[in-house]
């Protein structure tokens, strides 16, 4: 008896496991049918504005291959999509893939601009969170601290979405991505700053939003300047103050150097 029940349970395993097997072969028989039933595109964003619209998206997926939609997604080259919209300097990163009804799920995330540049050509761009420059959008208008001044910028490197610190990049703008993240990173600074300027000399200077001064940074230790700036506004500025000085000289280590406004609007 107890010989029969254990065939039994064998018997019911092996039926079990011949059944998973012809399962597995009817949904892989499915899956070579299976044709692309539509295209979603979902943006990941940190920013209100968008860089990138859904129909460039899809243009871009188009270019590759000019039906996606009735084809058999086995015949779909996804390394290629994806290959083709990591092109785009406006994205971080893009991931193809299909859903389980048959579409192709388009996933891109959007890089994340914090300070716009215009050189002294007057060609722009943007430095994004990780240092790294692209285009300015046409489509966005973002609210963002503006850097202009003695630099040189070159389409062609910020379209391949080159880092600051690269050898082929100006190396002011290594200061501008440091300037910028420190400035996307605090509400002071947001609220304060949304001009800066590079002297011929090298130096970073700034033109605060509150107070009719101007401040110089020099072109090192910008995050130990901002904070004696901000000790600075917090214990050395009274409400009559801010329109005092016409110059807050930081350039310079472990000192901090005012000129006041002439009495009668001189120098």
């Amino acid at each position: 008896m107890k010989k029969m029940n254990r065939a039994l349970r064998w018997l019911g395993y092996c039926i079990a496991i011949c059944g998973a097997i012809v399962m597995l072969g009817f949904i892989e028989s499915s899956k070579s049918d299976a044709v692309c039933e539509g295209i979603e595109v979902e943006f990941v964003r940190n920013v209100d504005e968008p860089l990138l619209t859904e129909d460039f998206v899809r243009q871009t997926i188009l270019g590759v291959s000019n039906q996606i939609v009735g084809q058999n997604l086995r015949q779909v080259n996804f390394d290629q999509l994806e290959e083709a919209l990591n092109e785009i300097p406006f994205l971080n990163h893009a991931v193809v893939y299909t859903t389980i009804d048959n579409r192709l799920k388009v996933r891109v995330t959007e890089r994340t601009p914090i300070v716009r540049l215009i050189d002294e050509n007057g060609i722009s761009a943007l430095i994004d969170a990780d240092g790294y420059l692209m285009p300015v959008s046409k489509i966005s208008a973002l609210r963002l601290p503006v850097i202009t001044g003695s630099f040189r910028l070159e389409k062609s490197l910020v379209e391949m979405n080159l880092h600051t610190s690269d050898s082929l990049v100006e190396p002011k703008l290594v200061e501008a991505y440091e300037m910028g993240n420190l400035i996307y990173g605090d509400s002071l600074w947001k609220a304060q700053f949304q001009h800066l300027s590079f002297e011929r000399n090298g130096d970073l200077i700034a033109f605060p939003q509150v107070g009719n001064h101007t401040i110089i940074f020099g072109s090192e230790r910008l995050e130990e300047k901002l904070e004696v700036l901000r000790i600075f506004y917090r214990e050395g500025m009274s409400q009559e103050a801010w329109n005092k000085y016409k110059l807050i000289n930081l350039k310079y280590k472990d000192q901090i150097v005012c000129t006041k406004k002439h009495p009668y609007g001189g120098t």
